[in-house]
Formats: structure tokens, C-alpha cells, sequence
């Protein structure tokens, strides 16, 4: 491990610099004063899924911009760094492990302007080699012919808000007719009423060709993820110059087979908060691109203890979605 500096834009959706040193060299009312800047090097911390009121709000809208982008991340992946800097309150949401190591605010008094910028300073933690990110859409992982995400919204009478599913795939082009075809998706549960406790029971990812497209001739084949498997000891499935990498294979049993070249992961449990599950095949066509359905079934559950797992059976509350393409 080790650490790199990093220029970071604040949650504060201000653009943010660092002033070079040079900039201080004379004093503000000198004529050719250029900006001042005042900095600090003390600063709150607190891990991302601890926040509450505000520091909630700005971890709530780096996750909402960082999925509206593809990528995937939760609040246990970041940490609010803030502060104050010359009367100024300064905000930073960072990566789990990085550090804030200054803050700046930047005066300009040729322009009588009180703040002309805020910048921070960061140095972050590089992941290890080899260590597999949550999502498959990465450089170096084969290029995906199409990507695309999506969040889904599940409303549930058991919960103050909507259960989210985000929920992405990936197409990637082995030849003129062989083809992969990758899903990976993430259960947020909403809140409860005080003192009850929500569980997902089922998660549910299928795809299968689209109706009214005839283009695949076989498949599927590599599907996965399998309870067990080598891919899931690894940690990533890997096809020729595609490589995936795998978030969890735990209580999952994998749903391939069956009529119009389904394919697709079922998790059966008893997940608090979040759930992550994986589904990959590739597939064989007639020479043009083929053209897949995507399905989401969610069953959740809600009973009266925080700390007693929910019967199997107890209040059970199922939602589905499909992009259209899906029923016969």
C-alpha cells in the first residue's frame, strides 16, 4: 500500500484548486498582490454510513452522483472530512482510507472578492494489486460492447421510503457470434419504523433474448456464478480478454436454462441493508448482435425485533420489474 496526492473536488459542488505557493509571496494589499490563501489541518472526521443531518446529505449525493455515472458505492465505501477555514465551513466526502491532509480558502483582494476558492488536499490510499473492484465495468477488463445502469424503485408498505435496486449490465463482443452478457445489481433495503427489523429474502436477476428477437443460436454456456465454483474462490470470472469480477456468491443458486436462453443468480437469505448478486453466460448468434430482457425480483420481510431474524414466511412483501421484453 500505498499513497498518492490528490486535487478533490468538495461535496459542496464548488470547482476547488490548490493555490500554488507562489501565490502567497506578497501581501494583500500590496499592488501586485496576487490571491491569499489560509489553510488548516484540522478536520472532523466521520465514516460515511455513521453521518447524520447534513453530513448524511452530502454521502446521500456523492452516492447518487457516483451511480448516476456507473459506478457503484455505499456509505460504508467513504468518509466525511469537514472543517472550518477562516470563518468558512468546508466539506469533504473521500474514499474509505484516504486522508484530508490541508483545507484551503482563497481571498482576492485586487477584485474584492472575499472567497475566491476552497481547495483540499488529499492523499489517498491505492487499492493492493490484485484487489478486485465491486463493479465489472472497469479499464483493463475488456471493453464492454454496451453498458448501461438503472435504479429501481420498489415501494413497500413496511418501510418509511422505496426499497432501490440498482441494477446494471454489460455486453461484451467475442466475435461477429459470440457474445457475453454480464449483470450486477445491489438491493438497498429502506428504513423501518423503530425497532423492526427488514430482511431481503429473495433476489432475483434473469435475462433471457428479447422478445421478437430470433439472433441467439445457443447458450447458455460459462454461466454463472455457481455456489463454489472456482470463479467464486477467485473472486472474478474470466473468458478470452473479459475478465468480471464477482461481488458475492453466498446463499445463491444460479437459475440458467429454461425457455428463450434464460440465464440469471437467485440469492435466498436473510440480507440487512444491502444485497449484491452477479449473473453472467455467454452466448452464441447468427452473426448479428443479440438483444437480452432484463428481469429484477425483490421479496422482502419486516418483523417486530431489530435483532431476531424474520421467519422465511413472515410478512413477506414481493416486487418485480422487467424492461419490457421479458413475458411472453
Amino acid at each position: 500500500m500505498h499513497r498518492k496526492r490528490t486535487a478533490a473536488a468538495l461535496a459542496l459542488t464548488l470547482v476547488l484548486a490548490l493555490i500554488p505557493t507562489s501565490a502567497l509571496a506578497e501581501p494583500a494589499d500590496s499592488p501586485a498582490a496576487e490571491p491569499a490563501a489560509v489553510s488548516t489541518e484540522k478536520f472532523d472526521q466521520v465514516a460515511g454510513d455513521q453521518t447524520t443531518g447534513q453530513a448524511k446529505a452530502l454521502v446521500d449525493s456523492h452516492i447518487d452522483s457516483t451511480m448516476r455515472s456507473s459506478g457503484m458505492v455505499a456509505p460504508s465505501d467513504v468518509e466525511v472530512w469537514t472543517t472550518e477555514v477562516d470563518g468558512t465551513d468546508v466539506a469533504a466526502v473521500i474514499p474509505d482510507g484516504s486522508v484530508v491532509e490541508s483545507a484551503a480558502v482563497v481571498t482576492d483582494a485586487a477584485e474584492d472578492t472575499d472567497i475566491a476558492a476552497f481547495g483540499v488536499e488529499i492523499a489517498e490510499i491505492e487499492e493492493a494489486v490484485g484487489t478486485a473492484p465491486p463493479v465489472a465495468h472497469l479499464k483493463g477488463r475488456g471493453t464492454p460492447l454496451r453498458e448501461a445502469c438503472r435504479t429501481l424503485w420498489f415501494n413497500t408498505p413496511a418501510a418509511t421510503n422505496d426499497d432501490q435496486v440498482y441494477d446494471c449490465y454489460e455486453k461484451y463482443k467475442l466475435s461477429n457470434s459470440s457474445y457475453i452478457y454480464n449483470r450486477y445489481s445491489k438491493a438497498t433495503l429502506a428504513a423501518a419504523a423503530g425497532g423492526v427489523r427488514r430482511e431481503i429474502h429473495e433476489f432475483t436477476i434473469r435475462f433471457r433474448q428479447y422478445k421478437n428477437y430470433s439472433r441467439i443460436t445457443g447458450g447458455p454456456y460459462n454461466y454463472g456464478p455457481l455456489p463454489g465454483s472456482t470463479d467464486c474462490n477467485n473472486g472474478q470470472f474470466s473468458y478470452g480478454v473479459v475478465t468480471i469480477p464477482l461481488t458475492s456468491c453466498a446463499s445463491i443458486e444460479n437459475v440458467s436454462g429454461g425457455n428463450y436462453y434464460n440465464s440469471g443468480t437467485r440469492y435466498k437469505g436473510h440480507a440487512t441493508g444491502q444485497k449484491y448478486v452477479d449473473a453472467y453466460a455467454r452466448f452464441t448468434s447468427n452473426g448479428t448482435e443479440p438483444i437480452f430482457s432484463d428481469y429484477v425480483w425483490l421479496t422482502t420481510a419486516a418483523c417486530g425485533d431489530m435483532w431476531v431474524p424474520c421467519i422465511n414466511t413472515n410478512n413477506n412483501y414481493s416486487a418485480t420489474w422487467n424492461d419490457g421484453g421479458y413475458n411472453r
